[in-house]
């Protein structure tokens, strides 16, 4: 499906609206990352999962009182791209208000972190199981820019996953140190990198022949280590290309706030260490050990 114009919120005055943009994966491939970069650009401005209940009015469950009642849960199709359109018609002004700040460039884009298993929170009633999750469904018929993000290395993500939920621990922002090492769940932590790559597959194939930006983790975490002074503008990977989709100046910085939740070597943080790494060479995944 080739990409329609965006026909999304206009904000008024503008005769040229914001792009809208959603960043796109399953959890633990560098949304956050990405996002602490897309947002230290001042043409784009990035939310985090507006769709988890966070206290913040940007969020859905902030926008939802500020309709009518009846109108709340979407009858059809129609009315679900309607309530959608306003929402992010809301959010981009709420986002306005927020990134006000003397010597910003006015945004030309502006985009949210979504999910893969967030796709199809928001649904009109009756929408087929077998259709695609309403949001991508939106997205691609309202012309929103789709950025993927993905890990090549399942196994890490599926591992980062597991020890996020343990440890009640996503995001570094203070350089905290690991701590004591934990045990992990080897079938859990197998069943997570199956789901991981059917996830990835099966949006691949709705958004075939429809324009993706894929951002590799693996390639912006190498950027921004090569960056020691933050300067990543003239970096030729995935954020040149995403800034071209964007329509905004390739003119991004990492400001060094976020570290790895991660931090010290697998081998190090592993309780049962040995065990995973003996188990994980008789499945599908086995190429990945030595990066253990």
């Amino acid at each position: 499906m080739r990409r329609a114009e965006n026909s999304g919120p206009m904000n008024a005055g503008n005769l040229l609206p914001p792009r809208l943009f959603f960043v796109i994966g399953v959890q633990r491939t560098g949304t956050t990352l990405l996002r602490e970069v897309l947002n230290r650009n001042p043409q784009i401005m990035m939310m985090a999962e507006v769709l988890l209940p966070y206290p913040d009015n940007c969020h859905w469950e902030h926008f939802i009182p500020t309709v009518p009642a009846d109108s709340r849960q979407p009858a059809d199709e129609a009315a679900g791209f309607a309530l959608l359109d306003r929402y992010f018609a809301y959010l981009h002004a709420e986002m306005t208000i927020r990134w006000r700040v003397p010597g910003r460039a006015a945004a030309v884009a502006y985009g949210v972190d979504i999910k893969l298993d967030q796709l199809d929170l928001i649904r009109p009633d009756g929408w087929p199981d077998t259709s695609p999750p309403f949001l991508l469904h939106y997205a691609m018929h309202r012309g929103v820019i789709l950025i993927n993000t993905v890990r090549r290395n399942v196994i890490h993500c599926a591992i980062s996953y597991q020890i996020g939920t343990q440890r009640d621990f996503w995001h570094n922002y203070d350089n905290r140190p690991f701590g004591d090492p934990v045990p992990l769940d080897f079938r859990e932590c197998l069943n997570g990198a199956r789901a991981i790559v059917r996830q990835q597959h099966a949006f691949e194939a709705i958004t075939a022949g429809y324009p993706v930006q894929r951002c590799v983790y693996e390639d912006l975490a190498a950027a921004v280590d090569a960056a020691p002074d933050g300067e990543l503008s003239n970096n030729p990977g995935p954020l040149r290309r995403i800034a071209t989709a964007l329509g905004a100046d390739c003119a991004f910085r990492f400001d060094g706030r976020l570290h790895r939740a991660i931090n010290r070597p697998y081998r190090d943080i592993i309780a049962n260490h040995a065990d995973i790494v003996e188990a994980l060479k008789a499945t599908e995944f086995a190429a990945f050990v030595e990066t253990l």
